[in-house]
């Protein structure tokens, strides 16, 4: 009996992870999709395996190889789940602290944040990147238009960690108030399953990088929710801060005092 094996996608996608792929994508890249990777496999595993059982992760294979593919896609992402439920860490910082903290030295932090404007449902998003001095290093906005506050929250934190990634930072601390966004990141949740953003952010972190997903109460994230306030409402379209911004200045030299 011939059954299809796992690890041969998970070795793939392992393999996907090191060739870098998302070198100069900034925005969404499609769902985790095997189709080329696994093309020449597809028809050796479809000679020996059509027709025949499979075991309990995997469909009968079809004569079209359509469900094939559509089980190598709920494997990849179990895959990535595992990877991250192994690699990474949640952690939630002490109510005890109302501000935001300084990362290590060598480190840099990443905050994210997104809202929606209750009288039409107009989302934005944006974050911040600040080193281990406290230091203003970089911060985006997006407005987005209509959608949920989960979704803004997970255009943040797609966003930001692109920028971290292509800065060649290595070691982020990355921090949310959005426990949910928390738990995505890592893997532990099944909300919006299948989602090609939530896609794209496990697969950037699968990226070989050192990432602490932290989720922090919300007075410690008043720089990028203040951020995101100044996007919010505003047209379609992104903006990038190099230097912070005037309206911040005093609020990020206090969080830098502090910290």
């Amino acid at each position: 009996m011939t059954v299809l094996e796992r690890n041969v996608v998970a070795d793939k996608l392992a393999d996907l992870g090191k060739q870098q792929p998302w070198e100069g994508i900034t925005y969404v890249i499609p769902p985790i999709g095997l189709n080329e990777l696994v093309a020449d496999e597809q028809r050796l595993w479809m000679e020996h395996a059509a027709g025949t059982e499979t075991s309990s992760h995997c469909r009968r294979v079809d004569s079209s190889g359509g469900d094939f593919l559509l089980c190598c896609e709920r494997l990849a992402r179990e895959y990535v789940a595992e990877f991250h439920r192994l690699h990474f860490s949640v952690s939630r910082t002490s109510r005890a602290i109302s501000h935001w903290t300084k990362p290590p030295i060598g480190w840099i932090k990443a905050n994210s944040d997104g809202a929606v404007r209750t009288s039409d449902s107009w989302a934005a998003a944006g974050g911040v990147i600040r080193d281990a001095y406290g230091c203003w290093i970089y911060g985006c906005t997006r407005s987005i238009g209509c959608c949920s506050v989960l979704m803004s929250e997970l255009w943040a934190a797609h966003d930001i960690l692109i920028a971290a990634w292509d800065m060649d930072f290595r070691q982020v601390q990355f921090e949310t108030d959005n426990s949910e966004v928390a738990l995505i990141l890592q893997g532990c949740s099944v909300a919006l399953s299948g989602c090609s953003l939530v896609d794209s952010i496990l697969l950037l972190l699968a990226h070989p990088w050192s990432v602490h997903i932290c989720h922090i109460p919300r007075s410690q994230n008043l720089v990028a929710d203040k951020v995101v306030a100044l996007c919010c409402g505003s047209s379609f379209g992104s903006m990038i801060f190099d230097s912070v911004l005037v309206e911040l200045a005093e609020l990020v030299r206090q969080e830098a005092a502090a910290g």
